[in-house]
This record gives structure tokens, C-alpha cells and sequence, in this order.
């Protein structure tokens, strides 16, 4: 009987470290899902300045992927379809249209808050993320209007 109390103990401490195990597993994974957002977001619109201000041609978004595959081989998710949905996602959501469309939400006025100019690409950036994470996965679907969205 005391040994079934003691087993009893120990699975209850055991549930308890796997509780603690999966919910830090879990807050890594939305982690890394915003990061990877970010990133996205970052880089498409770096490669989408470049593009519209003809510094850059079509054919250099190629070269890049190239670059990045022989910078580190086992990197994966980086052709040059993917660098192109990247900044499809980066002008989509950077618009006029969209901006205002994000002020009229129920978000926190941090994100909304237009009084500092110098923070106001990473405000935006934040805003996007809190939208796009909670109302689900929009990342690369193709949603014709921003109602869908939000």
C-alpha cells in the first residue's frame, strides 16, 4: 500500500515536470514563429526597397538564393520563390490600406502609436504580428481582402 502511495508521488511529479517541459516547448515554438515572422518581414522588405528603387534587377533575388545556399548548405526555405513570397508579404501588409486597417482594430494604442517615427517600422512590424499569429495563419495563404484577415 505505501509503495502504490509512493508511485502515486512520483507520477504526480513526473505530470508535473512534463507540464513544465510542454508549456516552455510550446512558448519556444511561438517564439520561434514570431522571430520567423520578423525575419520575413525584414527581409522582404529589404529586397523589396531594393527592387523598387531599381538598385536591384529580377534576376539578382536568384543569385541571392544561391549566395544563401552556399553560405550554409543545410539552410532550407531559401529559393528564390520563396525570397519573392517574402516580399509579396513584406508589400501586402506594408500598405496604406492595411495600416489603417490596423488602427481601426482592437489593438493595444502601443501598437497604434504614431509619435515616435523612428519606431514606427518595428511598431508596425508588431502590430502585424499580434494580428496575423492570433487570427491565424496567414503568412502565405493568398487572402484577397483584409477583412479575411482580421
Amino acid at each position: 500500500m505505501a509503495e502504490n502511495n509512493v508511485n502515486i508521488e512520483i507520477r504526480n511529479d513526473f505530470n508535473q515536470i512534463f507540464g513544465i517541459i510542454s508549456y516552455h516547448r510550446q512558448r519556444v515554438s511561438k517564439t520561434i514563429d514570431d522571430e520567423s515572422l520578423r525575419m520575413i518581414w525584414e527581409v522582404g522588405g529589404y529586397i523589396s526597397h531594393k527592387l523598387k528603387n531599381a538598385e536591384w534587377g529580377a534576376g539578382i533575388v536568384r543569385q541571392l538564393s544561391e549566395f544563401i545556399r552556399t553560405q550554409d548548405p543545410t539552410i532550407k526555405g531559401w529559393s528564390y520563390r520563396t525570397i519573392y513570397k517574402m516580399v509579396q508579404f513584406y508589400d501586402t501588409y506594408s500598405t496604406d490600406s492595411f495600416c489603417q486597417l490596423l488602427e481601426t482594430t482592437n489593438l493595444p494604442k502601443l501598437f497604434t502609436n504614431k509619435n515616435s517615427d523612428k519606431n514606427s517600422q518595428f511598431v508596425h512590424i508588431e502590430a502585424i504580428v499580434s494580428v496575423l499569429i492570433a487570427r491565424s495563419n496567414c503568412l502565405y495563404s493568398r487572402c484577397s481582402n483584409f477583412e479575411y484577415i482580421m
